[in-house]
């Protein structure tokens, strides 16, 4: 998701058959900064089961973002095992 605007958020939805897994969520301040390995900021999670702050996804479920001023977000799968995993997320103010 790219060109977001300020006080935006994003619903994130993770599931599949993954036993273990973490995946991060990125976010880039402009497209200079997206294009630069480096210029990738970690974003906290919250998990919208419990409202947990975390900087990373490690089950299934709901997740909100913060993306104010982000000019772009990523997910990551920095590992997964055991069977599937799916990110799908929607940008909102």
């Amino acid at each position: 998701m790219t060109g977001m605007s300020h006080e935006s958020q994003i619903v994130l939805r993770v599931d599949g058959s993954a036993t273990e897994f973490s995946v991060q969520v990125l976010g880039a301040f402009s497209m200079a900064d997206a294009e630069n390995a480096d210029g990738w900021a970690e974003l906290a999670v919250i998990d919208l089961s419990d409202f947990s702050v975390a900087q990373s996804i490690q089950k299934a479920g709901m997740y909100a973002v913060a993306a104010d001023g982000m000019w772009a977000v990523k997910a990551v799968a920095a590992s997964v095992s055991g069977g599937t995993l799916t990110v799908r997320g929607k940008a909102g103010d």
